[in-house]
């Protein structure tokens, strides 16, 4: 087949590849929701179909020949997954693995080349080629093999460096160039410890031993008596996070917390069921009540939030705030 009869041929194939990219992005979205809703996916599926230049230079102009490179070229649709590290890369390549929509098979996994090149650092990310399952009724039978769609999962970091290195250094003119090559390299090796890091902070933020985790669920339960309508998703975790300075100022016991609840029910829980504020709708609001009546000066000194946060929480357990 040569140049013009290839081309034809891609251009005809061109619409299903279309829908089937937009298929397998919809896919991954659906499979991938609970990342989307945590914040793990960074950057969502982008299906692109290889533009005509491209298919014809890699078809008939590199070194390695295709006997059928309308079928062999499994990469005529791309897309990718950016999440945030690599445990989470490898979360979702065994769930896009598992799929039972399409057929799988993974083309490129770097777990297997860091076991084989330990003292190697060198760009990383998972490549699978999905293609629909044999029984799809979305495609025609003749051109069902030749929707291959190839899938990169890989971390923000790894993002960030093939947007640097691959298009200038890969597919351009400083492949051979060992002085970048050698800083491209350092730069990988410090990447993949940044992502070392960040995997074990987001362990230890996890761990559900973890004091301030175990503080705020706590908290939750026990502002679950006052506000029962409240949900553990509607925490504002910044704002938790900010009042939550206050105990690495001073230890409040959550045992203390119960004390005072029993003994000012009274005063506190209609203050709190009044109020419609956000501050009064968070957990966190129980600390600030049960600081503001056993140790006033010391929350008035360490407020963390503005002054009229602190004005408005006074006037909500009916303290003035004519000085302060």
């Amino acid at each position: 087949m040569d140049e013009r009869q290839l081309l034809d041929a891609y251009r005809k194939v061109v619409p299903d590849l279309t829908e089937w990219g937009k298929w397998v992005d919809q896919t991954i979205l659906t499979v991938l929701e609970p990342f989307e809703r945590e914040h793990r996916l960074k950057i969502p599926p982008r299906f692109r179909v290889k533009d005509e230049p491209s298919f014809i230079s890699k078809a008939l102009y590199r070194k390695k020949s295709y006997t059928d490179p309308l079928l062999k070229i499994e990469d005529k649709i791309g897309t990718r997954v950016v999440m945030l590290t690599t445990a989470d890369v490898n979360e979702v390549a065994d769930l896009l693995m598992a799929h039972e929509g399409w057929q799988v098979k993974k083309d490129r996994d770097p777990r297997e080349a860091i076991e084989n090149s330990p003292n190697v650092f060198d760009y990383q990310s998972i490549h699978l080629v999905v293609q629909p399952s044999k029984t799809s009724s979305l495609f025609d039978d003749n051109v069902v093999n030749l929707l291959t769609c190839e899938v990169q999962i890989r971390t923000l970091l790894q993002h960030a460096y093939a947007e640097v290195s691959h298009d200038s250094t890969y597919k351009g003119p400083y492949k051979n160039d060992r002085e970048i090559q050698r800083k491209l390299a350092k730069a990988m090796a410090l990447m993949e410890a940044t992502d070392d890091y960040f995997c074990e902070i987001f362990t230890l933020m996890t761990d559900q031993g973890r004091r301030y985790r175990l503080y705020l669920e706590e908290l939750s339960s026990r502002f679950l008596s006052v506000r029962p309508e409240f949900t553990r998703e509607q925490t504002d975790i910044t704002l938790t996070d900010l009042v939550f300075e206050l105990l690495a100022q001073q230890d409040v016991p959550l045992s203390e917390i119960d004390k005072f609840m029993v003994k000012r029910e009274r005063e506190i829980k209609p203050c709190i069921q009044a109020n419609r504020s956000l501050l009064f709708r968070q957990p966190v609001i129980l600390l600030i009540a049960y600081l503001l009546y056993e140790h006033q000066g010391f929350l008035k000194t360490n407020w963390p939030l503005n002054a009229d946060a602190l004005q408005s929480v006074m006037t909500g357990f009916g303290y003035s705030t004519e000085v302060y």
